[in-house]
């Protein structure tokens, strides 16, 4: 099933917190709802890690000074909200009781709930996730390319610990059903529903494999849906 919608996809509705897991596409597809939900109501961006903060063109406003900020009376915004890191740049994650607080404000939040140093793969350790106790939907997105590549350090964050779990053969279907669906996988500290998106699918053996996976899983909790966030092009499992 296409949709042109990641909204639609997803099933996020108002009052909905959205935590963001996994690798390859966290922050575009962060971004990529926030633009859609921006034509709905007031939308919050923020994190529970950390990431850098966006440009003008992606927020009409930012709070990087969890003092200076104010409820903006707009019906459609994009407010940003973090404690900017002055040697790194980045925004670093408000607490759970300031994000409470302002959560009134807003009709939706979205959450980068993780990080993997911009590397295709990860394997999650102790505190990671992070995930809110707001949330009510996490998507764990994982991209198709490193598929049947031999697992090598340079782009699996973590590598040691990745190894250790899932060994260091070829990343194959039976691989990826492991990281989806591991207890310290993809979806680990999860709450609310759970859904997959497989990024990066832009050719037909890219739909293939990705279609092979997900007939691979067997947590019938999890919303399976595919798609290219750079082609803007995106599908459900029924």
């Amino acid at each position: 099933m296409k949709s042109n919608s990641l909204v639609e996809l997803f099933g996020i509705e108002k009052g909905d917190v959205v935590s963001i897991t996994g690798s390859g596409g966290k922050t575009t597809l962060l971004f990529a709802l926030s633009e859609e939900l921006k034509t709905c109501g007031r939308v919050l961006i923020t994190t529970t890690t950390k990431i850098f903060t966006p440009s003008t063109e992606r927020a009409d406003y930012r709070f990087t000074d969890l003092s200076d900020y104010y409820f903006v009376g707009a019906d459609t915004v994009r407010v940003v909200l973090g404690v900017e890191d002055a040697d790194t740049g980045k925004l670093l994650a408000p607490s759970d009781d300031v994000l409470q607080r302002v959560a009134k404000d807003f009709d939706y939040i979205l959450i980068e709930a993780d990080g993997s140093r911009n590397l295709p793969l990860k394997m999650w350790r102790e505190g990671e996730p992070v995930i809110s106790s707001l949330t009510t939907k996490t998507i764990g997105v994982i991209p198709i390319q490193p598929y049947g590549r031999k697992a090598e350090a340079d782009f699996i964050f973590n590598y040691e610990g990745f190894v250790a779990t899932f060994g260091n053969g070829s990343v194959d279907c039976n691989i990826y059903r492991e990281i989806i669906q591991h207890r310290r996988g993809i979806f680990k500290n999860s709450r609310g529903s759970k859904i997959l998106f497989i990024n990066q699918v832009e050719c037909e053996a890219a739909r293939c494999r990705a279609l092979r996976i997900l007939s691979a899983l067997s947590d019938a909790s999890i919303t399976k849906t595919y798609g290219s966030l750079l082609k803007g092009d995106y599908y459900g499992i029924d």
